[in-house]
């Protein structure tokens, strides 16, 4: 491969571990009111222990409130090191219990293929997520180093002052984000229970995805840089006549367009980036040449739409990647940025400047 001009990374990379989801709102106490319908709507149960969970059709989310114990893990410690004559005399409400289904659960480990190898299928829908409701603050950056939610909430209350007509829009203002997940587009779509309780506009989003969806049955890691979210919304089977449910993901591509030339002032709005109908975005390409010696354009930009219908609505989930601070050899917006004397971009406000145009 050397031979071919082609740059081998010597090392060896593992796939990350799954994060704790944050659950925000640019105002703390909807999130408590998220919440709280969720409990009406009885998706979410509470076990022995008084550990909450969310068991959807595909994931399992032990949900965590910050500051409180969750004593699941504190019996499941107590378990691994006191000598059994004193597990024996502490009170029921702490005792460690193998039969307890909040510390099965918290046991709970990706299952591997019977070959046991280095290169075997983890199952991550066998593992307990954990969903932390930020209910009175925003996560602060000890929790989320690498987002910063009060930059993304202050770009996105700026972007829509602009734009006058969407000034009180509430797409983006709740939003799920995790450092490392499986998929933005599998933990809503592939539940849907509890999107059935989620807002039109509700986003999530990550920094890694260990196993990002696309088109067919294509899986992959994304790497680091990437913007990667997913918007939840609903589409009434009425407007179908003059507004074809299809059009979605068109909308999400120039979404994408439109949000990175407004992303601010000064000749954002000068980078080449073009749609390649229906969906995909692509960028100049100023280091390569096409033959015939003509500049290339390559994709930097996919979305993939998932509905499903009810009551006379469709309910979508838009799961959009975007290249933007990635290395090489990927094409990124900040290598065209840099070429064109401009500043990075960052993760946080061009997410609220693509939202607000979506």
């Amino acid at each position: 491969m050397t031979k071919l001009g082609l740059e081998v990374s010597q090392g060896t990379e593992s796939v990350p571990s799954l994060s704790r989801l944050h659950l925000s709102a640019v105002q703390s106490s909807s999130v408590s009111e998220l919440v709280h319908s969720w409990h009406e709507a009885g998706i979410v149960r509470k076990d022995d222990a008084g550990v909450e969970w969310i068991v959807g059709e595909n994931d399992t989310f032990c949900l965590e409130q910050v500051g409180r114990w969750n004593m699941a893990g504190v019996k499941q410690a107590v378990a691994d090191v006191l000598p059994s004559a004193v597990k024996d005399a502490l009170p029921a409400a702490i005792a460690p219990t193998s039969a307890s289904t909040a510390v099965e659960k918290e046991n709970a480990k990706p299952q591997a293929d019977s070959s046991d190898v280095a290169d075997r299928i983890l199952d991550y829908n066998a593992l307990t997520k954990h969903l932390v409701a930020h209910e009175t603050e925003l996560p602060d950056g000890k929790e989320t180093p690498h987002f910063n939610h009060h930059a993304y909430y202050a770009n996105l209350k700026v972007y829509a002052q602009q734009h006058a007509s969407h000034s009180d829009a509430k797409w983006g203002k709740q939003l799920l984000y995790g450092e490392v997940v499986t998929s933005t587009n599998t933990i809503l779509e592939k539940n849907p229970t509890l999107l059935s309780h989620l807002p039109s506009g509700f986003t999530a989003t990550a920094t890694t995805q260990i196993a990002g969806r696309g088109r067919g049955s294509n899986v992959w890691v994304s790497p680091p840089g990437s913007l990667i979210f997913s918007t939840v919304l609903r589409h009434s089977l009425a407007l179908s006549t003059s507004a074809p449910v299809v059009f979605v993901q068109y909308l999400a591509a120039l979404a994408v367009v439109q949000g990175i030339r407004h992303y601010d002032t000064g000749g954002y709005d000068k980078l080449d980036i073009r749609l390649k109908w229906p969906n995909d975005v692509y960028a100049l390409d100023p280091t390569s040449t096409a033959a015939g010696g003509e500049k290339q354009y390559v994709k930097i930009c996919g979305n993939l739409v998932n509905s499903s219908y009810s009551g006379g609505d469709y309910t979508l989930v838009v799961g959009i990647g975007l290249n933007v601070n990635n290395s090489a050899p990927s094409l990124s917006l900040s290598h065209l940025a840099k070429k064109a004397g401009l500043q990075a971009f960052t993760l946080e406000k061009l997410l609220a400047s693509v939202i607000v145009q979506f």
